[in-house]
């Protein structure tokens, strides 16, 4: 087609055509729909929706699919073909689905065809914990939940086996603030544990240095590294802390592995479904986290981060990024009340 991949990035075009199937719509319904054809021309790729018709027919022609068709094809077969469906509905009539926060519009509706006869459907999920909105992932899913299954019986599991009583009066605090949610209020029985610390910064460098010197004072009586984790908004982040953290010879280590004797270091978005005695919470700007997105979602994102940790939270910000002035995240006035004095 003669683009510039300069301007049609492969990997943003993938991004748009998958976020589209999500939305159930074809080649053809994307080039018709005048929204998104604004979008893209506002965007500088008017011919995305060309692209789109052509990776379809590629794919047609070499009779293959990707992940969001296997979801697409098998909603329209049935939705199209009401044998094949009772099929399915005969074969699958007792449906069990884990993190249904995550879920998207195309997944709900599979479901909804399966289970229209039946019924019979267990689903586990915490809106709280709803972060993958940029994947496709529809919060509105568990929140309607009750809508389209009236008979169903809702068990809140509120009790909470991790961190202390002061860590989820936090995360309690910062999930208030959220309009769409279940209301749910989660508890402990473990000790109170020590409020929230802050670690203010006159830019990312000194931020880093903070934090590194904070984490090198507690492992000697933490007994190890690997007891820390450090969380952030963006990879780009990661560069100031390893360096300070190289400075002082800590071990360090980038990925959610269990390495014995390295302090973690990973977006929050990676540290979901995992636990640490000691998180630092770092970047927390305007702009950064939350970042220039959905704020809800960024708030349920801060939330993971914060329920990632046992025994101990420290948040950090910087009053400079990369040379740019900045303001602490709102974040951190929601829960003012929670830090040390």
């Amino acid at each position: 087609m003669g683009l510039d991949e300069k301007v049609y990035d492969p990997e943003l075009i993938l991004k748009n055509i998958s976020a589209a199937k999500n939305q159930q719509m074809t080649a053809k319904q994307y080039a018709q729909d005048p929204t998104y054809q604004v979008i893209n021309v506002m965007e500088g790729m008017p011919k995305l929706a060309d692209i789109f018709s052509r990776y379809t027919q590629r794919c047609l022609k070499a009779d293959a699919m990707d992940f969001d068709d296997l979801l697409l094809k098998t909603y329209q077969l049935f939705r199209q073909y009401s044998a094949v469906l009772h099929k399915y509905q005969q074969r699958f009539q007792y449906i069990m689905i884990d993190e249904f926060q995550d879920t998207n519009r195309v997944q709900y509706n599979i479901l909804k065809s399966l289970t229209s006869q039946h019924q019979n459907i267990y689903i586990v999920g915490d809106d709280a914990q709803s972060i993958y909105g940029f994947r496709g992932a529809n919060i509105q899913n568990i929140l309607d939940f009750k809508k389209d299954y009236p008979q169903a019986k809702q068990i809140k599991q509120e009790q909470n086996y991790r961190s202390t009583q002061n860590i989820l009066k936090v995360a309690n605090a910062i999930i208030r603030h959220n309009k769409s949610q279940i209301p749910k209020r989660i508890w402990t029985n473990n000790k109170s544990g020590p409020l929230l610390s802050l670690i203010k910064a006159t830019n990312e460098t000194e931020e880093a240095d903070k934090v590194a010197h904070n984490i090198f004072t507690m492992q000697s009586s933490a007994c190890g590294y690997e007891k820390f984790a450090v969380l952030y908004r963006t990879n780009k982040q990661s560069k100031a802390i390893k360096e300070a953290l190289s400075k002082r010879a800590i071990p360090y280590i980038c990925d959610s592995s269990e390495s014995l004797g390295h302090v973690k270091l990973m977006t929050v978005h990676s540290a979901k479904g995992l636990e640490f005695p000691y998180v630092y919470i770092v970047g927390m700007i305007e702009g950064l986290f939350p970042f220039p997105a959905e704020l809800e979602e960024e708030r349920r994102l801060f939330y993971v981060a914060v329920t990632r940790a046992r025994e101990k939270v420290t948040i950090s910000y910087s009053l400079s990024y990369f040379l740019y002035d900045c303001e602490p995240s709102c974040f951190i006035a929601e829960i003012s009340d929670y830090f040390m004095r």
